[in-house]
């Protein structure tokens, strides 16, 4: 048996597939699915999300917009479009977490609620952690 310090790609997939089978033998909840969507423009991402939809609540892990698409409401559309997603796949609420120097105000705008808080981070920021019921 060897420590791996820096897993590869692969190494790392098979440590998340290890976890999902361990979770699943315990659950009678779902398989993870995974919802993730874009806007496109001219063959560049402009903005995305990436979120999991397991053991009945989505848990949105990426929301980015690019700085020259900021406040036109390309994040609300993509957390909208995950919410609806979330509902189909039977989810009771979304799960978010962001650092202070994110964006915390624009969840509580789309009626998330913090339910933690983690402070301590270097250069003083801290994270947030929120949910929405569906």
């Amino acid at each position: 048996m060897n420590f791996v310090a820096n897993p590869t790609d692969e190494q790392a997939a098979e440590i998340e597939r290890g976890l999902d089978e361990y979770n699943a033998a315990r659950s009678s909840a779902r398989s993870t699915t995974q919802v993730r969507a874009a806007f496109v423009k001219s063959g560049q991402v402009v903005a995305g999300l990436d979120a999991a939809a397991y053991w009945g609540k989505l848990h949105v892990r990426l929301l980015w917009v690019h700085p020259e698409h900021r406040s036109k409401g390309l994040g609300r559309q993509l957390l909208d479009w995950a919410e609806k997603r979330g509902k189909q796949l039977h989810c009771t609420s979304v799960i978010v977490d962001t650092m202070s120097f994110q964006s915390p105000g624009f969840y509580a705008r789309l009626g998330y609620r913090q339910f933690g808080l983690s402070e301590g981070y270097a250069g003083g920021a801290s994270r947030h952690y929120f949910e929405k019921d569906l």
